[in-house]
């Protein structure tokens, strides 16, 4: 699993990210300091992998896919039902959005790279440019890349053999191997998921919790958790035709 034995590589080595940091950089430098920092790490995957010795079927691949009834057994689904609520009553009601053609989640994410393995396998490979997380962090680490198996299980009928996040700046790497059980136990918590989300957007129940990023954050005055208070909720989208933000 995660965290276990082999799970992180390779070791003994500095990071060339870390050995390049003896070249101070100015923090108005702009482009330039912006180049350097691309310098390490583009030093460091180098330390971390032979590009020569890796055979990538696809690099930023676009994945998108409907989980259908095989990974969400159960479910009813069509174009304008919900889940077990009815045509046209549950929180993805006429959603087009995130709802496919045929009710099911829309999965939709790029790949940074699909290798093909020695054996005719798959790994799933992502470039990382934060810091590795500690052990304890190390299952949520991997949620991003059980998204983009579960997609290639249901586009190619077959799970990767490998996932693995590459950890630039610290030059490791971790790497999980799942199973179709696990990936279809994942769909069903993506599908609660989202439906949890699209219903409290549409009841405004948006509950803060107070974590060490709120130091980032700019509207503490607004938060309950810092004695403020919210502007009142404008409510949700008259029809879901409507655009949600764009997160990117």
């Amino acid at each position: 699993d995660v965290g276990g034995p082999g799970a992180r590589g390779p070791g003994g080595r500095a990071p060339a990210a870390e050995q390049g940091r003896d070249r101070p950089v100015p923090a108005d430098a702009g482009f330039a300091g912006w180049l350097a920092s691309v310098h390490d790490l583009v030093e460091a995957y180098f330390v971390l992998e032979d590009p020569a010795a890796v055979e990538a079927e696809s690099v930023e691949l676009l994945v998108e896919t409907e989980l259908g009834p095989a990974l969400l057994p159960g479910r009813e689904t069509g174009p304008e039902t919900g889940p077990e609520t009815g045509p046209e009553t549950g929180p993805d009601a006429g959603s087009g959005a995130e709802r496919g053609p045929g009710g099911g989640l829309l999965l939709r994410g790029f790949v940074d790279r699909i290798d093909v393995l020695p054996g005719g396998g798959l790994r799933v490979v992502d470039y990382k440019t934060g810091r590795i997380p500690h052990e304890s962090g190390e299952a949520a680490a991997m949620f991003q890349l059980k998204f983009y198996a579960l997609a290639l299980l249901q586009l190619r009928g077959t799970v990767p053999d490998e996932l693995r996040l590459l950890y630039l700046p610290a030059g490791q790497w971790l790497s999980y191997s799942p199973d179709a059980d696990e990936l279809r136990r994942f769909a069903r918590v993506l599908d609660a998921l989202w439906t949890a989300i699209r219903t409290a957007g549409r009841e405004g129940d948006f509950p803060p919790r107070r974590s060490g990023m709120c130091r980032f954050c700019r509207h503490r005055e607004r938060c309950p958790e810092w004695g403020g208070t919210p502007p009142p909720y404008p409510g949700w989208p008259s029809t879901d035709d409507e655009p949600l933000p764009d997160d990117g």
